[in-house]
């Protein structure tokens, strides 16, 4: 009797062994994302009026969540669109900063892209 009890209790050990080995070197039916996004837009040097629309592509392995814009000191704001976004943007006349930044389904971001575009009135 103790002989069986003590080979359950190995066996059951064994099982729970596998499961914790396997649950932390495979999870099962999930990938590992470290992938950042990637950000691609094409924007003028010059514009001649103060409402512009900027354009981009943001492209992940596994997802684009949102992508983010902000202009000069603004706050950032929430573009429409992930793959394909759009935002639309109230220029001052002279220098303009835009700053964009995409982040996948796994919350990882990528760089921030910096441009410069001059609104002349």
């Amino acid at each position: 009797m103790i002989k069986k009890i003590a080979l359950i209790f190995i066996v059951f050990m064994l099982i729970l062994f596998l499961i914790n080995y396997i649950g932390y070197k495979k999870p099962i039916g999930k990938q590992l994302d470290e992938l950042s996004p990637t950000l691609s837009l094409d924007v003028p040097s010059i514009v001649y009026e103060s409402k512009f629309l900027l354009k981009g592509i943001a492209s992940d392995n596994m997802g684009v969540r949102e992508v983010k814009v902000k202009l000069d000191n603004d706050n950032w704001e929430k573009a429409s669109g992930t793959n394909s976004w759009t935002k639309t943007l109230n220029l001052k006349p002279g220098l303009n900063t835009i700053y964009i930044q995409a982040f996948d389904t796994s919350n990882n971001a990528s760089p921030v892209l910096t441009n410069e575009i001059i609104y002349q009135t």
